[in-house]
């Protein structure tokens, strides 16, 4: 897939300000950081749900 440098340029500006947007979050005095195994903990319970939706065919 070829993109124009137009496109190219909306990329880049997009994730420039994705960065700058995160950089300036975690920068936040009150910020609330989550441990990676927190992180991980979370995502597996909600897979487990998910995946025991799934095999009961629940929407």
């Amino acid at each position: 897939m070829d993109f124009s440098e137009h496109e190219d340029k909306e990329s880049f500006d997009w994730l420039m300000h994705q960065i700058k947007q995160g950089l300036a979050e975690a920068d936040e005095p009150n910020v609330q950081w989550i441990s990676n195994e927190d992180a991980r903990a979370s995502w597996a319970k909600k897979r487990t749900v998910l995946l025991s939706k799934l095999d009961s065919g629940v929407d």
